[in-house]
């Protein structure tokens, strides 16, 4: 059989290592990655991690000029179809990279402690009542709880509201792969009565992808759209949208203890 090589990818400079490196993969945190160094550079790197160890080194922090080019990047106006369109196209990818992430000791356990917190919050309880309750009428099931909230008398108002806002790709059959997303964050909104009124209004509800939704988290929308939607405000707002250093607070705290997206 025979055996495929590339060129091994250390370089400085104008030059090139020139050994060559077999074809395949080996597994970086549980995800499959091809080899690009040769057996020479593969010790190397070893030994200067080893050496780096015993001396107590640790990677340099980040320049404030690369800080400040990634808080720029981050400014930048980006296409939630877009984004939703790059997971799908990439998911078998993607997916398998997240759920390492997820796994990760350090990661889990944060995830466990917010969990934790959250079901501490009476208003995270009703939230996830809620959600769980349009779930299942989305299904065929009726809900009394949800008929006050939104209106919905039945299974069928609900997904006809939310077949007026599919976008290209949607069904009914996919649900699981779009979710019912909210154009202002749950974690946005207090735990009263009247938050609880305008979040899960329906105007505020709307068919999402499940990725995209996952990438926009606690984000507000730009203010053109939040303007349209201003009797949805959340009441601590007081009836004030949101400059872009209280955005930031905003999304800042409501990230911290989120309950929910």
């Amino acid at each position: 059989m025979e055996v495929s090589w590339t060129q091994c990818s250390k370089y400085k400079k104008n030059w090139r290592c020139q050994n060559p490196v077999k074809e395949g993969t080996h597994l970086l945190k549980g995800i499959p990655v091809p080899f690009k160094l040769c057996e020479h550079h593969v010790a190397q790197s070893k030994s200067k991690r080893v050496r780096d160890a015993e001396k107590g080194k640790t990677a340099k922090p980040l320049s404030q000029a690369k800080k400040d080019a990634a808080k720029e990047r981050r400014k930048q106006p980006y296409s939630k179809e877009a984004r939703g369109l790059y997971y799908q196209t990439n998911k078998e990818v993607i997916a398998p990279k997240m759920a390492a992430r997820a796994q990760i000791p350090k990661n889990k356990a944060r995830r466990l402690e917010q969990e934790a917190m959250r079901r501490e919050t009476p208003a995270y309880r009703l939230e996830v009542a809620v959600a769980s309750k349009i779930r299942k009428m989305l299904r065929g099931r009726r809900s009394e709880t949800v008929r006050k909230l939104t209106g919905w008398a039945s299974a069928e108002d609900a997904m006809d509201h939310f077949k007026s806002t599919f976008v290209e790709g949607m069904t009914c059959k996919n649900y699981k792969e779009w979710q019912c997303g909210h154009r202002i964050a749950r974690a946005m909104y207090g735990g009263n009565e009247e938050d609880d009124k305008r979040c899960w209004n329906p105007n505020n509800l709307f068919a999402q992808w499940a990725s995209e939704n996952n990438c926009m988290k606690v984000k507000l929308p730009p203010n053109d759209e939040l303007l349209a939607i201003r009797h949805l405000w959340p009441v601590s707002w007081n009836d004030e949208l949101p400059s872009i250093e209280k955005r930031k607070e905003l999304e800042r705290v409501a990230m911290r203890g989120c309950r929910a997206y």
